[in-house]
């Protein structure tokens, strides 16, 4: 309910040294828009499942549609595979 924490929390993430923005560009938003028509995705989530093609990375997701769909883990599964 404070805007001004959302802007110190904003401002941390965004100096993290390991956090990597990936731009809303044409190539991303066509990739999302296949991968959401092909798995039946909505379009948030057919971005994350396009910025995880693109980067590439593991998807890791609390969302049951992202890990049906998209190829994605969950979190504790994640974990137990890389401990």
């Amino acid at each position: 309910g404070d805007p001004a924490v959302g802007v110190k929390v904003d401002e941390r993430l965004r100096a993290h040294p390991t956090l990597r923005l990936h731009p809303l560009d044409a190539p991303l938003l066509g990739l999302a828009h296949e991968i959401g028509a092909r798995q039946m995705l909505r379009g948030a989530d057919a971005l994350y499942a396009a910025t995880a093609t693109i980067v590439p990375a593991q998807l890791v997701t609390w969302d049951n549609e992202l890990v049906a769909r998209a190829g994605g883990v969950t979190p504790d599964e994640w974990l137990a595979a890389n401990a």
